[in-house]
C-alpha cells in the first residue's frame, strides 16, 4: 500500500496550503 512520489506531494502541497491560510486567518483577517 505505497503511494506514488506525485500523490504525496500533492497531499503535502494541499495540507500545507491549509495550514497557511488557516495561520494567516488567525494572525489577521485575509
Amino acid at each position: 500500500m505505497s503511494l506514488t512520489l506525485q500523490t504525496v506531494l500533492t497531499i503535502l502541497f494541499i495540507v500545507v496550503g491549509f495550514v497557511i491560510l488557516y495561520i494567516l486567518s488567525k494572525k489577521e483577517l485575509i
